[in-house]
């Protein structure tokens, strides 16, 4: 798989929502990941996600995330 980085990082977000969304993803779509403040935008032809980052250090597996809401203990 090639990657263009264009601003190196680290970046947290729960591995599950993300592959149910990159499930959704049909086709051969570019996909494109974009931090936005505390959000991870995830794009691939006309479809667009927004995914709430979760703290450094944080241990995933105590938190839930929904999609659209905020991560929750």
């Amino acid at each position: 798989m090639d990657a263009e980085v264009t601003t190196p990082g680290t970046v947290l977000v729960s591995g599950r929502l993300l592959a149910d969304i990159t499930r959704t993803i049909k086709g051969t779509h570019r996909v494109d990941l974009e931090l936005d403040g505390a959000r991870l935008i995830l794009a691939s032809g006309r479809t667009r996600y927004t995914v709430h980052t979760l703290p450094p250090g944080a241990d995933p597996a105590a938190w839930i995330v929904h999609p659209g809401a905020e991560p929750t203990r």
